[in-house]
């Protein structure tokens, strides 16, 4: 085997080794918290868990700035052309595909964000049963829906091309793919990703009518009272 093709792989080891551990860090904070929630109280586990978030969106956009700049580097230590070449090469050949959407969808974090904070200094103050939580939740239910919608819309190109290439190996001659020198990726498998922000905008969709009753119902009783 090629002695700089085994030195790339090398280099490349920094990828799969950082998602280990931020796997494993994840895996560790949940049964961390499984085991240790039914002590804390309703505060302490709101700080517990916002503490927690923090920390793993921290290391999370990190480990994704720290393998983007690998994956550039890398390829420019081993492309002739260089660095720039290989950045060139990745954002032209990947925006439309990859990038624009994964930007899209940080966008939409943001925006969950946002809300987010609400709720969260809403609760740490106990102002639980509260219009400003309500407001917050239903647009964190609509990013949801947005975010469902932009997957969806990404996995069913995914098949199109799929479709495509698999048309394209049946009816076209095989010298042509030679000549052009193309790679056909098969994602013929249902995209698992797709059916989890499915589930998690139905129940978040759900929780956020139930928590808008339960606001106006304890509304209606403090007027009674």
């Amino acid at each position: 085997m090629d002695l700089m093709f085994i030195n790339y792989v090398k280099m490349m080891l920094i990828i799969p080794i950082i998602s280990i551990l931020l796997f494993a860090l994840m895996l560790f904070l949940v049964l961390k918290f499984d085991r240790t929630e039914h002590k804390m109280s309703f505060i302490d586990k709101i700080k517990w868990l916002d503490k927690t978030l923090k920390l793993i969106v921290i290391l999370y956009v990190g480990g994704l700035l720290l393998g983007l700049i690998v994956v550039i580097a890398v390829g420019g230590i081993f492309n002739a052309s260089g660095i720039l070449t290989q950045a060139h090469s990745f954002l032209g050949a990947s925006f439309a595909v990859v990038l624009l959407p994964f930007l899209i969808q940080l966008y939409f974090y943001y925006l969950i964000y946002k809300e987010y904070k609400i709720l969260i200094n809403n609760l740490l103050v106990e102002k639980i049963f509260d219009q400003a939580n309500v407001h917050a939740l239903k647009k964190i239910a609509k990013v949801t829906i947005w975010i469902l919608i932009l997957n969806l819309v990404v996995y069913l190109l995914e098949m199109i091309v799929s479709l495509l290439g698999m048309l394209a190996i049946i009816y076209l001659p095989a010298s042509l793919f030679t000549v052009m020198g193309t790679d056909v990726n098969f994602n013929a498998t249902l995209n698992a990703d797709v059916l989890v922000y499915f589930v998690v905008c139905i129940m978040v969709n759900i929780f956020a009518e139930i928590m808008d009753k339960a606001t106006a119902i304890y509304e209606e009783n403090k007027l009674t009272i």
